[in-house]
């Protein structure tokens, strides 16, 4: 039975906890910087604040990382506040603080009085499952407690990209509420009568994003995929948004727009046809860039936008003092970025000196560039490349002493026990905190698990064998054969980076 106080909030079914690289200051810095925008806080003492943070994953992850920042997290179910502050008590972390709060009708006196100035506010999956009181109060708390030069995040479901599935959710909506039971099998349910009239031909249906990856991908029947589709569909305010219509919101609280976290979409000529890209260039002055470009991303439903209160260029150095780790070393020294239209390449030649200099040791963008030399590539590209073709991420501070990793260690075990058997069975991934990244490293559980074996192990050559049968010892449900190809997968393509930036 759905709680009375919930509103079309759906309270019931709690989350799968999400650890959200795009909420990390370390990407939203890069990010600025490849925008040209001038961003450069404390990064020893920030505040970070995240409105609608689920279960405190991504909040739990930065005050893991960072013990000199303030990390805090508001959501208005009391189930996911009590879980958080559990895992934070339990893996001592004194900096993360979980409040329960409802902001509609919360005003800039009343958020004033909750919450410190903050140098990073972010709100991702909330803007477009709230009702316009709940909007009113998020620009309160934007208006009141961000600071001057601070960024705002914004991740929400995004037009045109979501226009052929307007259908479906408000299908999902009305089959739904004629259930009974929990929220997640109401939602599956109503989605599978959906199906069945996609597969009767019905014309509104016909370009459902959500049906046809559902169809395509063949291993989404799961309690995870139950629960995003409630999530997702069931909240009575859901609505997509235009960019230009979320900007214009937060140009209410003095926000300006910096760029998207999606690295890669800061780069038309990516993921734009040469013509397409001369049909925008002919539009009329004024028009707005990113609607007009979104009009070609109909596979990109879901926008991750930045914001700042007081927009600056940046200094010319800056992108190139911007650092980055290996994430991993990929088959074949393949780097590619998924634009969801075509895969964009960067070429071999280019990519294996970098991979082997990152295996190595991370390195400043600048000296990157040098590497790569005359390769007709620019810093601001090679970088986007290397961090959206998932081989490189963006480092926060130099080093980190015994005591912070000692941190994250704890909290890594800590959400490992309580999250990793939950996150494998959804398919979602698990984010393990390293203090040299300033936030989660998002793994699959069982490359987390293998890299708290590794950690725990200490071996500079560490046996293959030995590890896949402490992972399976460990209790994640794999078969033998798949848990050595796992430690052998990782050791081939992982361990370096993951040395290099101290997770093992």
């Amino acid at each position: 039975m759905q709680p009375g106080w919930a509103g079309g909030y759906g309270a019931e079914t709690p989350y799968v906890p999400n650890f959200s690289t795009s909420q990390s200051p370390a990407h939203l810095a890069l990010a600025c910087a490849v925008a040209g925008v001038h961003w450069a806080p404390d990064r020893e003492a920030l505040t970070v604040i995240d409105l609608g943070c689920g279960r405190g994953a991504s909040i739990l992850a930065l005050a893991a990382a960072n013990p000199g920042w303030q990390a805090i997290g508001l959501d208005y179910s009391p189930a996911h506040v009590a879980e958080a502050r559990e895992v934070a008590a339990e893996a001592r972390l004194a900096n993360a603080r979980f409040i329960e709060a409802d902001l509609a009708g919360m005003d800039e006196a009343a958020a004033a009085a909750l919450l410190p100035e903050a140098d990073v506010i972010t709100l991702h999956g909330v803007w477009t499952w709230v009702s316009d009181p709940v909007r009113a109060g998020i620009l309160a708390v934007l208006r009141s407690r961000l600071k001057p030069g601070g960024l705002v995040m914004v991740g929400y479901n995004a037009l045109p990209g979501w226009s052929g599935d307007l259908a479906l959710g408000k299908l999902i909506q009305n089959l739904a509420g004629a259930l009974h039971g929990p929220a997640d099998a109401r939602a599956a349910m109503a989605f599978a009568a959906a199906q069945a009239l996609h597969a009767a031909g019905a014309p509104a249906l016909r370009n459902s994003m959500v049906l046809q990856d559902f169809a395509e991908g063949g291993n989404n029947a799961s309690f995870g995929w139950a629960r995003y589709l409630a999530h997702e569909f069931l909240p009575s305010a859901w609505r997509p948004a235009f960019p230009t219509d979320v900007a214009a919101a937060m140009a209410g609280a003095k926000l300006e727009f910096v760029g998207q976290a999606k690295l890669w979409r800061q780069f038309p000529e990516l993921w734009l046809t040469p013509q397409q890209r001369e049909a925008l260039a002919a539009l009329p002055p004024g028009t707005d860039r990113e609607l007009a470009q979104d009009v070609f991303g109909a596979r990109q439903p879901l926008r991750e936008d930045i914001f700042i209160r007081g927009r600056r260029p940046a200094a010319p150095e800056a992108l190139g003092d911007c650092c980055l780790a290996l994430e991993r070393l990929l088959p074949g020294g393949a780097v590619q970025i998924d634009t969801g239209i075509g895969k964009a390449t960067l070429p071999k030649a280019v990519a294996g000196p970098l991979l082997a200099a990152l295996a190595e040791t991370p390195r400043r963008i600048e000296a990157l560039a040098a590497i790569a030399g005359d390769c007709g590539l620019t810093p601001r590209e090679l970088a986007v490349f290397l961090v959206s073709g998932h081989a490189a991420v963006p480092v926060w501070r130099e080093a980190a002493g015994a005591a912070a990793l000692a941190r994250a260690r704890r909290f890594n075990t800590v959400v490992m026990q309580r999250w990793a058997g939950e996150v494998q069975e959804a398919g979602f991934a698990i984010g393990l905190a390293v203090p040299r990244l300033g936030g989660p490293l998002p793994l699959t559980a069982g490359e987390a698990a293998v890299a708290m074996l590794l950690a725990d192990s200490g071996d500079a050559t560490p046996d293959p064998g030995a590890i896949a049968r402490a992972l399976l010892a460990g209790g994640l449900p794999l078969e033998p054969g798949k848990a050595a190809t796992l430690v052998r997968d990782v050791l081939n393509t992982s361990l370096a980076g993951w040395r290099a930036m101290g997770l093992v």
